[in-house]
């Protein structure tokens, strides 16, 4: 039964299928997950269910936005000039303020990844204090403490450096995961978090940095 119905599995893959599995056994073999069937083993394939044809077309969805989202970015790259870091860093007066550029780098560190977060405004995402009277922050009269993501990357580019920091979008896509996943997976202990663990394992790996020029980036950090 397996092997039919892994071969019938087989043929249909890329047409986003949603498989329902009862009384299966999950083993390991050389370090991957693998099903077992039994006699008494089920597979349903599309099943006639409601809850799965929204699941389908969840997912469906989610991919082609998922597919847009990256379409467009590869297109925003292919019309930004590419330069160097040290042209941020010693040219900046060639570079046109507002105009996008992107560079090559290798992260060389995350600065805090035992912290990637800070106390943030739910209004506004700005940082907030705690003080005797509660939440103070300095836009909203009633606010209240969320955590987002302030992920700090050291980069570098032969021999030019600059310092990074990816908040919730940027950071949510590099780390995985959403800042609550994040402080929940290391709560107890870091080590043992899937993210905290490949925060270390994809560092010295090269990205393209897309930068926009402004007033407030004058200063080179």
């Amino acid at each position: 039964m397996a092997i039919n119905e892994g071969g019938l599995l087989e043929n249909q893959v890329g047409e986003r299928l949603i498989v329902a599995i009862t009384d299966v056994q999950k083993k390991e073999f050389q370090g991957k997950v693998q099903l077992h069937t039994s006699d008494i083993s089920t597979i349903d394939i599309n099943p006639a269910c409601q809850q799965f044809h929204k699941l389908q077309k969840w997912f469906t969805t989610k991919k082609q936005k998922g597919l847009i989202e990256e379409l467009l970015i590869i297109k925003m790259f292919e019309n930004t000039q590419k330069i160097n870091l040290e042209d941020v860093i010693q040219n900046r007066q060639s570079l046109k303020e507002g105009a996008l550029y992107y560079f090559i780098g290798t992260v060389d560190m995350i600065e805090n990844k035992s912290k990637p977060s800070y106390d943030a405004c739910q209004n506004c995402t700005r940082s907030v204090i705690q003080t005797n009277d509660g939440v103070e922050c300095k836009s909203c009269s009633d606010a209240q403490i969320v955590q987002r993501y302030r992920l700090t990357l050291n980069i570098i580019q032969g021999t030019a450096t600059a310092t990074d920091t990816l908040f919730e979008d940027a950071a949510t896509v590099y780390i995985g995961c959403s800042v609550n996943d994040y402080i929940q997976s290391t709560a107890e202990d870091e080590k043992s978090s899937k993210y905290f663990r490949d925060l270390e394992t994809i560092s010295n790996k090269q990205y393209k940095f897309l930068i926009q020029l402004d007033e407030k980036s004058t200063n080179t950090r």
